[in-house]
């Protein structure tokens, strides 16, 4: 058995029903039928988490991942959205292709961050029936970004456990060096400003989270007019500390992980009349 194999199964195979079930909203929606985790540390350590075990297997068992390219140039990849279908690359295109018949998965988009651990990606997928829904999560993609928020903190101990026992992709590197140049990611991503109308449409699942206090509306206003804490405290009687606490609570309500996506995502909830 393969190290990816082994993987595999002691994380995808030992948590597949509670992946599927965590989804499940997703399903509902947009008829999102796999996920996946993947997550690369600066120093080259891979761990995956996916909801369909066999496909996870038969993708390294057939050494699809020697074509992808999110893997091969980890160093390329931007924190936003990428769509699959704008991923260069013949083989790469063919092993979805593959995939898509033999499982009935059409790989719609992937959602990409970068932190000081390394890269997280999550891969998402419908059947090849309903790959017109590609367009419609592309602008719903706030509703895969809170699915992701709260798959992070379900799945947080089993996250830890992976990267404790992840695969060493420096013989992976050694194989694949002359493959990257063919395999570039895309210069140009989704990013937050491109994720249009995304709350107006939000499953109720998840509504809950962006409903906003009148003291938050304050705060949020004058975090738009590009107001620091301090100038904020001063102008509604606040401590800096408690704006600074009013802010974090803004960033988990919109899953946002900076400052400036935070302004990004309240800025479109403003020219939609949101508040």
């Amino acid at each position: 058995m393969s190290e990816y194999d082994e993987m595999a199964l002691n994380f995808s195979g030992k948590h597949n029903k509670k992946l599927k079930s965590l989804y499940s909203p997703l399903e509902q929606t947009f008829g999102i039928n796999y996920f996946f985790y993947l997550h690369v540390s600066h120093d080259r350590k891979m761990s995956v988490l996916a909801s369909n075990t066999e496909l996870v297997q038969h993708y390294f068992d057939e050494k699809m991942h020697m074509v992808y390219p999110f893997l091969l140039n980890t160093q390329d990849v931007k924190t936003g959205m990428y769509v699959y279908d704008s991923v260069p690359g013949e083989d790469f295109q063919d092993t979805l292709n593959c995939l898509e018949k033999k499982y009935q998965v059409k790989h719609t988009c992937i959602l990409a961050r970068q932190d000081q651990q390394g890269y997280h990606l999550y891969g998402f997928t419908v059947p090849p029936a309903l790959k017109g829904n590609t367009s419609l999560i592309i602008n719903e993609a706030t509703l895969l970004k809170k699915f992701i928020f709260h798959f992070e903190n379900e799945m947080q101990e089993t996250i830890l456990d992976m990267k404790d026992q992840a695969i060493d992709l420096t013989e992976f590197d050694k194989e694949t060096s002359k493959n990257r140049a063919a395999f570039k990611l895309p210069e140009i991503y989704l990013g937050q400003s491109q994720r249009l109308n995304y709350l107006k449409k939000l499953d109720d699942f998840y509504s809950d989270n962006l409903k906003f206090t009148s003291r938050e509306v304050d705060i949020i206003k004058l975090f738009l007019e590009g107001k620091s804490a301090r100038e904020i405290s001063e102008q509604i009687h606040l401590s800096s500390r408690t704006v600074e606490h009013y802010v974090e609570g803004l960033k988990d309500k919109l899953c946002a992980y900076t400052k400036s996506e935070l302004f990004e995502a309240l800025n479109e909830m403003k020219q939609l009349n949101i508040f």
